[in-house]
């Protein structure tokens, strides 16, 4: 399941690990005046303006589309924290 889907379900394990362990994260997420602050706290709206990592290839014009294998790895990464991640039950491990 992708960390969206994980994020967007209240009884995740996944969503519970990451606002247990960060409870200012939690608020970063709800809307009006005090999420907005919170992400503004956490500088969210500045995470497209550094320079990444792993360079995305030169045909690709738009970052936000590498957004997807960068949550996959998070959310792979959360849930083997978690203690109960079985790779053999990824859809990454399905395709190969």
């Amino acid at each position: 399941m992708a960390l969206t889907h994980h994020l967007k379900s209240s009884g995740s394990p996944v969503r519970q690990f990451l606002y247990e362990s960060s409870p200012r994260l939690r608020l970063a997420g709800s809307r009006g005046t005090v999420g907005r602050g919170v992400a503004a706290e956490f500088r969210f709206d500045e995470l497209l303006a550094h320079d990444l990592v792993i360079p995305i290839p030169e045909g690709v014009k738009d970052k936000r589309l590498h957004a997807a294998p960068v949550g996959t790895a998070f959310g792979y990464r959360a849930r083997m924290m978690l203690g109960d991640f079985v790779l053999e039950e990824t859809v990454a491990m399905t395709g190969l």
